[in-house]
């Protein structure tokens, strides 16, 4: 029985150890100018709730509880400490390998939020966060993410326990003749080479090349063609009547009628021969183009 047991506890997988989560003493919010007393209060004590909420800390010592470990002398010493040395010295005599401070003042109706990871071994600065945000209700918003930040620079991804490892599935082998689709399955489309893959037709320049060469053939086919007069066989009729036109002073003559007949002419092959040209150009975008 007690060989059998022996060979339990041999198999059994060893408990991975638990991280071992370092200790921090939060000084109180130092209030700048600008900012209430109260308010100071109260973001002191959210800041002391989501340290202690975050999980990596093995303690969370504040100010109160500071100020119940040291002496009054040491008191007076930490109301001068500003710098970082000063604020190691002070963490080592409270034994925590970590300290945290905060302040908050308000310049140019802006509240401006400084927060500060010092490591009381090295004396260092670990991490660091500032902020300007426009109102109080700002500070809630961003104090959170400001204590994430800084925890996240200093100490690096949270440590937790890793999960069981699960054998994997064993992998099926890939089928190496390919299936034909059923009858009533159609099968995916092949995939198409991008460079022959024809571009939508508002992207094709040939598009817009037709459009202005249809264009100018309108143009030179029927606005500059006499429009007001109508066409050849009108005109032919108005010269064989006699009719003026308005910017006509007298009827016309045969050589200004053979004039004007020779001019629309060539305005209509002109104007016919853009017009098919850039008509082909468009089809050919439609049906060919890429």
């Amino acid at each position: 029985m007690n060989v059998i047991f022996s060979l339990i506890l041999v198999a059994a997988p060893a408990a991975e150890p638990q991280p071992e989560l370092p200790g921090l003493a939060v000084l109180d919010l130092q209030i700048k100018k600008g900012v209430e007393s109260s308010a100071g209060e109260m973001l002191n004590d959210l800041i002391l709730d989501l340290l202690g909420r975050s999980g990596r800390f093995s303690s969370v010592i504040a100010g109160s509880d500071i100020r119940e470990m040291i002496s009054m002398e040491q008191q007076k010493q930490a109301l001068g400490c500003d710098d970082d040395s000063c604020l190691a010295e002070l963490g080592g005599a409270l034994g925590v390998p970590l300290m945290f401070t905060s302040s908050l003042g308000a310049f140019g109706g802006k509240f401006i939020i400084n927060l500060k990871l010092i490591s009381v071994e090295e004396a260092t600065v670990k991490s660091r966060a500032s902020r300007v945000v426009n109102d109080e209700a700002a500070i809630l918003e961003a104090l959170p993410a400001m204590l994430e930040q800084i925890q996240l620079e200093g100490l690096g991804e949270a440590k937790v326990a890793s999960s069981p490892k699960v054998a994997p599935k064993p992998k099926q082998k890939a089928a190496t003749v390919a299936t034909k689709p059923k009858n009533d399955e159609k099968a995916p489309p092949a995939a198409t080479d991008p460079a022959q893959a024809k571009r939508p037709l508002f992207k094709r320049p040939m598009t817009y090349i037709g459009l202005s060469t249809a264009l100018v053939g309108v143009v030179v086919g029927v606005a500059l063609n006499s429009p007001d007069r109508g066409d050849l066989a009108s005109t032919y009729n108005a010269y064989r009547t006699g009719q003026r036109y308005e910017d006509d002073e007298a009827p016309m003559s045969a050589k200004e009628f053979n004039a004007v007949v020779a001019e629309r002419t060539l305005h209509n092959i002109i104007g016919t021969s853009l017009g098919s040209v850039g008509v082909s150009m468009i089809l050919y975008s439609m049906i060919w183009g890429h």
